[in-house]
């Protein structure tokens, strides 16, 4: 054999080997390429089909023999012209432009005529000088991923639109709110100043109340009395005038006329007891404690603390003091039923405290619809009211059966107003 023949016959050797691997390759490719389950294409530099996964074909509802030769998107769009839309460009001329693989979105069609969104992305076949010859075209099926993103865009703006609706609806509520805020704050300032109108009438009339009683007891010591006391005196003259068979009228009109001024005497000291102007509030209470245990058989007691640093009490504190005292005794002596009260007075530099307390049956605080309670009620708020004019406080502790506790706080001056109680 000549060595001509066996080369030639090594040379054919060689070429049937790199045909049967270049064929094993590519039978190895294409089975890759058939088990990639998203859509597969190569496509000629002038964009023609060369060839097709199964998964590609099945997308587009199509076999093999009708689309080779073809242009791309000839098969993919049924148009005669590349992709030009600016949202969806061509993927291949995006490639060849920027030399780098390129992805973007497409709508394609099946079977039916439907749209499916496919995510394209192109890949270059380079040769030996590194020039694109081939593309390697990859389709992925992403129309249940758009289908999702619009449900979701959807359900978005619905969502904004909600928002926006609530928001403005928020909006009219707070406008509402407000508007209603501020018509409550004009009424509650409008009741606050009745309240203090309220308070301002209720001392004044305290203050007039005073005036009428201490007016009231100089004209029935000054008037009265004195005319009772002359009247006696006058009698007592007539005893050795008249016959002896008229003394015993005599000392009957005599005595009449000594209980008469008596009674006078109490009445006057019940209006407006001097000792509260002349000795002052401690020694008042002492005399209004003895009073009211002589009258209604009830033990009274007091018991007064003082650090003997305080400012000696404004004359209208000790008014609306001794008077409310006298108004809780009455309130006791009809009501509560009670056989101890304690009355307790203390006095600090700027600030006097009386607390009167009883054992009798005690009150609810809640119930109005007796007619002790509201008698009570009525009384106190009067009580509380003359007490916060001058800037004091009332408190009420009591329960059914437990009798009760009141607690009487109040400046020693008064600060801003005065009530002139001895005019």
């Amino acid at each position: 054999m000549k060595y001509e023949t066996l080369q030639k016959s090594a040379q054919e050797l060689f070429q049937k080997i790199e045909q049967k691997t270049f064929n094993y390759k590519q039978y190895k490719l294409e089975n890759i390429a058939q088990a990639i389950t998203d859509g597969l294409l190569l496509v000629s530099h002038d964009m023609k089909i060369l060839w097709a996964n199964q998964a590609f074909l099945e997308q587009c509802s199509k076999k093999m023999e009708d689309i080779l030769g073809r242009q791309c998107y000839e098969v993919n769009h049924e148009s005669l012209m590349a992709c030009n839309d600016v949202l969806h460009p061509c993927p291949i001329i995006q490639l060849k432009k920027n030399n780098s693989s390129q992805t973007t979105v497409h709508v394609h069609y099946d079977e039916h005529g439907e749209n499916i969104f496919v995510e394209v992305t192109v890949y270059p076949i380079l040769d030996e000088e590194g020039k694109s010859i081939q593309y390697v075209l990859l389709y992925k099926n992403i129309t249940e991923q758009k289908r999702a993103e619009e449900i979701m865009i959807k359900a978005h703006e619905k969502l904004e639109s909600e928002v926006e609706k609530r928001t403005k609806d928020i909006l009219v509520i707070n406008e509402q709110l407000r508007y209603e805020i501020e018509v409550r704050k004009a009424v509650e300032e409008k009741l606050r100043m009745h309240q203090k109108r309220l308070r301002s009438l209720a001392t004044q009339l305290s203050s007039m109340e005073a005036k009428d009683r201490k007016h009231l007891a100089n004209v029935l010591h000054d008037r009265v009395g004195q005319s009772l006391a002359v009247a006696k005196i006058k009698l007592k003259g007539l005893e050795k005038s008249i016959p002896h068979a008229f003394l015993p009228t005599l000392g009957m009109i005599t005595d009449l006329l000594e209980q008469s001024i008596q009674d006078t005497r109490s009445l006057t000291m019940e209006l407006s007891p001097t000792i509260l102007y002349e000795l002052g509030l401690d020694a008042a209470l002492d005399w209004l404690v003895e009073q009211f245990q002589k009258q209604h058989g009830i033990s009274f007691s007091l018991k007064i603390d003082d650090d003997h640093k305080s400012e000696s009490i404004h004359k209208d504190i000790a008014g609306i003091l001794f008077q409310a005292v006298r108004e809780l005794f009455i309130n006791i002596v009809k009501h509560a039923r009670a056989t101890n009260v304690k009355l307790s007075l203390v006095k600090t530099h700027d600030k006097i405290q009386i607390i009167v307390e009883d054992n009798g049956v005690g009150f609810d605080l809640h119930q109005e619809d007796s007619s002790a309670n509201k008698s009570m009620g009525f009384g106190l708020f009067n009580i509380r009211e003359r007490l916060e004019e001058v800037k004091g406080s009332l408190e009420i502790h009591s329960e059914i059966g437990k009798g009760s506790k009141i607690v009487l706080v109040s400046p020693i001056q008064i600060e801003s107003h005065s009530f002139d109680i001895e005019a």
